[in-house]
């Protein structure tokens, strides 16, 4: 009888004991209830019904109490189960009725004080008779339960064992089949086993009469390098007989020098093969001199699995001696012609490419496979295909034997137009075969244009000097300023003289600090390098002021020159304009704290809504006491109005901070309606006229509500700031097309148009409206606005279009815009808030143009 769930204040009725927690709901009744709660329990038990007893007395806390106990089944009793309560729960409640009972209780000793008096002696033994009798019985109960737990273990201990002796005899008929299974199997395998031994006698017959037959010195080891097999050959070369076998192979003197192995034997070598199973060959030397090729192969069952090694050996004496003569021949004529730094060819009779050096594969960028072998006028896409050349080849050349300095100009492919200077001479062949041709190629394009270079860097370098983009000037060691190009005038706002003495480290007007103070040029940065206090300035930030007294921020880089002894001869400067980046940097950072405290807002939003819930319920309720009279009925109703209000406040902030993560669909008129709610204060302190054309039916779309918001919120303030006092905004909601996609289905939406009679906008900023960190307001403006609305609409698949006017009676600006009914196939989710779309969700107002 386990609690299973407490309802209400049970603590006079059931509380736990010292000891171990128990829910046991007998173990927790206090005070004698146990009895009573074990006798309903059974009975309800029993018969399935609630069971109820009114009257019993109880005494908790030092207070004589009389309950009403009942015990409720729950659920339906389930067939075929065993054990009491077993799959059923039973509702208990205490009933306390001593407050109705107590006049009975009162006036029944007031009746018969004088015969209760005479029985008092009576009544005090029967109540410790009673109490014995209890404490007997519920000793009793606790040994019961105790015994009942006992034997429930019991029984499941017995389930258990017997569950385990039924696998154990299931296993052991598993096993018996087993072993009837592999007695078959082994005798299948007997008969395999006596045809595998007739197979293996044939095939060590044959592996016998192949050894015998063969002349190459073979030798087979296992892994510890013993022999295992050996042909007749290898009895001459490698000193073995056919009584080594079954010895190790590190006791036997091979007839091979030691100096031609590893240096410490062959026993590292066959160890690397079977280390990385991959066969090794090597050329080594017999005690006479010869030369033999030892291949060391790992020796592989038909299992794939390696057993040993196989040695063999095969004479190469006179391919090496060959190849030995060849080599240093080849490499005596290679080294020759590498050594060479211009392009050499060899050709033959016919004009074939026999040989080339590493400088004409560098210099005419094609490989030794696609030059060697091949036609002189074929190589590298027929590019050496020029009449000067061929004539030179085929008729100058054979009528002499020599042909110096002959230039050629032509456009070579992969390096471009080249001039060379070719020179031939005929090789003549001792064994009278045809002569050979040795072809020289001197590349002197660098040199002819050497001349022309030298003639226009000094021009092409002042062009330069003068377009590039960075403001650059040097000075001399002094620190006059010898040449400066344009740009740098324009920074300085002045055109000193070249070589002026009195123009000194730079040419601007005045110099200051980053702080603000003076600087005079004396202690600028170019003073400082030259000087040689600092080796250089990298990205150092100095303020110019001009001669108007407009003030830019520049960032400067100074280098200084070196003579070969390491004097400073003088420095560069190359600086830049900054101002721009400082202003936009400023308008960042002010629209991340102006976000920072639209987040704190809709926060503090949040909080204040909770507490003002409690508030609103606790005046709704004060409001309908009867102990309030009309007059603070009066003064709560004007609370529940005021509260109202600041609750509609709280409920609009966070709901224009809000943004969901995906797109919604949300009413245009509502989101209007709302955004004009929001700044209604504002229009109607300055007298604004607000005009609405609403579509008649819903205008539902699907898109981003924060987003949307933000856009109109931007395009209103906008309004509201440019119209005069008493003005006139209109707005007009419709159905639509996209303009540039009026005939492409899906491209259908809602249309919103605002206008204001404000003072307009000039014709040359229209064009730049849209632009980041461009405004016409000034330092009241940051330049944001008019962009990130811009760039919400096009993520959301609409466009935003204006026109405006200044001339007098007509001036105002008019915004259209277009929304699509549903997003692109592939929507853009909303911008995280390091976006500088988001970075001013929190206050509207400063997101203008």
């Amino acid at each position: 009888m386990e609690v299973v769930q407490f309802r209400g204040r049970t603590t006079p009725y059931l509380e736990a004991g010292s000891g171990k927690p128990s829910l046991n709901v007998l173990k927790l009744a206090q005070h004698g209830l146990s009895l009573e709660l074990r006798m309903l329990i059974s009975a309800a038990e029993k018969k399935s019904v609630p069971v109820r007893k009114d009257g019993v007395l109880f005494e908790g806390d030092g207070v004589k109490r009389m309950l009403n106990l009942s015990v409720s089944p729950l659920g339906e009793k389930r067939d075929g189960k065993k054990g009491r309560g077993e799959n059923r729960s039973y509702l208990i409640l205490f009933e306390d009725v001593t407050s109705r009972g107590t006049s009975v209780i009162d006036e029944a000793p007031q009746g018969n004080a004088k015969s209760g008096a005479g029985n008092k002696g009576e009544t005090k033994r029967l109540m410790e008779e009673l109490a014995a009798t209890q404490d007997t019985l519920r000793s009793a109960m606790e040994s019961e339960d105790s015994l009942k737990e006992e034997f429930q273990s019991a029984n499941e201990e017995i389930l258990s064992a017997n569950e385990e002796l039924q696998s154990s005899n299931e296993e052991l008929e598993t096993s018996k089949e087993e072993l009837q299974s592999a007695n078959e199997e082994l005798n299948t395998l007997n008969a395999e086993l006596r045809f595998k031994n007739t197979e293996l006698h044939d095939l060590n017959n044959d592996i016998s009469n192949l050894l015998n037959s063969t002349r190459i010195p073979v030798v087979m080891l296992d892994r510890r390098l013993r022999i295992r097999r050996l042909t007749p050959a290898a009895d001459k070369l490698l000193k073995v007989v056919p009584s080594d076998i079954g010895r190790s192979v590190a006791d036997i003197r091979l007839n091979i020098q030691p100096m031609d192995l590893e240096s410490s034997g062959l026993e590292p070598m066959i160890a690397k093969v079977l280390e990385s199973l991959q066969p090794t060959e090597r050329d080594v030397r017999d005690m006479e001199g010869h030369w033999h090729s030892l291949n060391i192969l790992p020796y592989q069952t038909q299992d794939n699995k390696i057993d040993g090694v196989v040695l063999a050996l095969q004479d190469i004496d006179a391919i090496k001696i060959a190849s030995e003569q060849l080599s240093r021949s080849a490499e005596f004529f290679r080294g020759v012609m590498d050594t060479v730094r211009e392009p050499l060819l060899v050709l033959d009779a016919d004009l074939k490419i026999n040989a080339a050096n590493e400088s004409f594969y560098d210099t005419f960028k094609v490989s030794p496979e696609q030059t060697v072998n091949q036609d002189l006028f074929e190589v590298g896409a027929g590019q050496w295909d020029i009449p000067k050349l061929r004539r030179l080849l085929e008729e100058s050349l054979p009528k002499g034997q020599v042909v110096t300095d002959f230039e050629v100009e032509h456009d070579f492919e992969g390096i471009g137009r080249r001039t060379m200077l070719l020179n031939a001479r005929r090789l003549a062949q001792a064994d009278k075969r045809k002569p050979m041709i040795l072809l020289a190629i001197e590349d002197v394009t660098e040199r002819k244009q050497a001349e022309a270079i030298l003639r226009e860097s000094e021009e092409r370098f002042r062009t330069l000097f003068d377009l590039d983009p960075i403001a650059v000037y040097y000075c001399d060691a002094s620190g006059v300023i010898e040449n400066f190009n344009r740009h740098a005038a324009e920074l300085w706002g002045r055109t000193p003289a070249h070589g002026d003495t009195d123009e000194h480290f730079c040419g601007s007007f005045k110099l200051f600090r980053q702080d603000g103070s003076f600087m005079p040029h004396e202690d600028c940065p170019m003073a400082e390098v030259i000087s040689g206090k600092i080796q250089e300035a990298r990205d150092q930030e100095v303020l110019i002021e001009r001669p108007d007294g407009s003030r830019i921020t520049v960032v400067v880089n100074i280098r200084p020159f070196k003579n070969q002894r390491g004097e400073i001869t003088g420095a560069i400067n190359c600086f830049y304009d900054i101002t721009e980046r400082k202003m936009a940097q400023a308008a960042l950072i002010k629209s991340e704290k102006l976000a920072a405290a639209g987040r704190l807002a809709a926060t503090l939003a949040h909080e204040i809504n909770n507490p003002l819930q409690a508030v609103t319920n606790l005046m709704m309720i004060l409001r309908h006491s009867p102990t309030v009279g009309v007059q603070d009925q009066a003064y709560v109703a004007i609370a529940e109005e005021e509260l109202g209000r600041v609750g509609y406040l709280t409920q609009q902030s966070l709901g224009f901070y809000r943004e969901a993560i995906l797109p919604t669909g949300l009413d245009v008129n509502e989101v209007i309606g709302n955004v004009l709610d929001l700044y209604a204060n504002r229009i109607k302190a300055k007298q604004i006229t607000a005009t609405k054309r609403y579509l008649q039916d819903e205008a539902i779309i699907n898109s981003f509500p924060g987003e949307i918001r933000q856009v109109f919120s931007t395009l209103l303030i906008n309004a509201m700031e440019a119209v005069p006092m008493g003005g006139t905004i209109a707005i007009r909601v419709r159905k639509s097309h996209h303009w540039e996609n009026r005939a492409i289905p899906g491209t259908r939406g809602v249309r919103i148009v605002i206008a204001d009679n404000g003072v307009g906008i000039p014709a040359h900023n229209t064009a730049r409206l849209f632009e980041p960190f461009f405004t016409t307001k000034g330092e009241n403006g940051t330049g944001l606005g008019l962009w990130v609305a811009q760039s919400i609409l096009s993520r959301l698949g609409g466009s935003i279009r204006m026109r405006s006017s200044v001339r007098a009676g007509k001036c105002g600006t008019y915004f259209s815009i277009f929304l699509p009914l549903q997003l692109p196939n592939k929507p853009k989710l909303a911008a995280p808030e390091s976006d500088p779309v988001r970075l001013a969700i929190g206050d509207p107002g400063m997101l203008t143009s």
